[in-house]
């Protein structure tokens, strides 16, 4: 409601485009998301005695389900993305910029893939051939003019290292 409010009333000022106006929008929604963000904390640190077993035994799930692991991967690594996006001051998060999104998802999914085969027979061939794809995906970003060779190499160092470390330390 506040970033709303504010929005509202930088409008109500001016309907011209003009950097400071965006600067107090952005401020704004970082501000909601800041306060989202203490909220959830104030509320574990109330509520974690009793919440206590309950993060245990979820962690415990989490670490033993690779879809769960896969999942968690996923989304932190979309997260990071959006992040990078919004830190590199992409003209539009959902449409090329740097990094490419598509690139670190894919190249997420090949290592989150490279993992769960490692107990399989064909664990080699399982990894090659999600590898190929995630290089189709890469290839065709570029191919299409939404993203260069390094804002696609950027996406799938920032995947790889992500579930790498899903993977590891979960």
């Amino acid at each position: 409601m506040f970033n709303t409010a504010l929005e509202f009333t930088v409008d109500l000022v001016t309907r011209e485009y003009h950097p400071l106006a965006k600067l107090a929008k952005d401020v704004s929604a970082g501000a909601v998301l800041v306060t989202s963000i203490a909220a959830v904390a104030v509320g574990y640190l109330i509520l974690g005695d009793d919440l206590g077993p309950f993060s245990l035994e979820t962690l415990e799930r989490v670490r033993s389900s690779p879809a769960h692991l896969t999942l968690v991967a996923l989304v932190l690594v979309a997260i990071a993305v959006l992040l990078v996006k919004a830190l590199t001051r992409a003209p539009n998060a959902f449409l090329g910029g740097m990094p490419s999104g598509h690139a670190a998802v894919s190249f997420a999914s090949w290592v989150a893939a490279s993992f769960i085969a490692t107990e399989g027979r064909h664990a080699g061939l399982v990894s090659l051939i999600t590898l190929l794809m995630a290089l189709l995906v890469c290839q065709s970003r570029v191919e299409a003019g939404i993203h260069t060779p390094y804002q696609v190499t950027a996406g799938a160092a920032i995947g790889i290292l992500l579930a790498v470390v899903v993977f590891q330390l979960l």
